[in-house]
């Protein structure tokens, strides 16, 4: 039975049909913590097993919720972004020094000590007899994840929105020039938005040009209550979330770039 048809005879008051989607969706749970893992360069068999519990309460959560409509894709495209960002906000939020080795930090330390100074990647890599690989790899190591996902949470739930307004530590001139190109894909999605929808969401984001309000300021400014705000808001937040993941031209680029970094690296 596909899961399009599982998650219906849940719909349909079936319980006992999310324990075979469940089941049946637990090799896709995995293959997301394996990618979130080559993400962020870890092999750790208890943090697998934390990020799968992980995703395995979000796929429930977002079964719960009966948002899925069949007519926009299939379940696994509309519950795989759930189920990744929820994995890269835990590791985000609970990874600390101390799953990092002594020796690694050490060496992460003497790194970017070596890089501030001025020393080239190949100078470094030759100061501390270590490759040129490992020497990129801890300049790019971070205890918290750089990314343009940024979530929301209000009373109408939970959206995930790129953030036009993201500024980067990372002084290398290709992350300044992604995080550009990311914004100006970004506008592309965000042109599809109604008229209304592009003055709320600019403004409470001050993003494309306009200036950043509160919802209170925005509602008065529109001359709306903040209740019809925070739902326009809303439904324009749901409509980028869904261009975003469904084949736009700003997740193939950024699945590109990282497809190269990890060459790369």
């Amino acid at each position: 039975m596909t899961n399009e048809e599982l998650v219906l005879r849940f719909e349909n008051s079936d319980m006992a049909a999310l324990n075979e989607l469940y089941l049946q969706l637990e090799p896709f749970i995995v293959s997301i913590v394996r990618d979130v893992l080559k993400k962020f360069e870890m092999n750790n068999a208890d943090l697998a097993d934390e990020l799968f519990q992980v995703g395995s309460a979000e796929l429930i959560e977002r079964v719960y919720k009966r948002n899925y409509a069949p007519d926009k894709g299939s379940f696994a495209t509309y519950i795989y972004p759930y189920l990744r960002t929820a994995m890269v906000r835990h590791i985000e939020q609970f990874i600390t020094p101390l799953t990092v080795s002594h020796k690694e930090l050490l060496s992460t330390s003497k790194c970017r000590k070596l890089h501030r100074d001025g020393m080239t990647d190949e100078n470094i890599a030759n100061e501390l007899c270590i490759s040129k690989q490992l020497v990129a790899r801890y300049l790019r190591f971070s205890f918290k994840t750089e990314s343009i996902m940024k979530s929301i949470q209000d009373e109408y739930g939970e959206e995930y929105l790129e953030d036009p307004r993201i500024i980067s530590n990372d002084p290398q001139p290709d992350q300044a020039a992604y995080t550009s190109l990311c914004a100006e894909k970004l506008k592309l999605l965000f042109d599809k938005l109604t008229p209304k929808q592009q003055k709320i969401v600019g403004r409470f984001y001050g993003a494309y040009g306009y200036e950043e309000m509160n919802l209170g300021d925005i509602a008065e400014f529109e001359l709306l209550t903040e209740d019809a705000v925070k739902k326009q808001k809303h439904d324009a937040m749901e409509q980028l979330y869904y261009d975003y993941w469904h084949f736009s031209e700003l997740r193939t680029f950024r699945e590109a770039w990282w497809a190269v970094e990890d060459e790369t690296f």
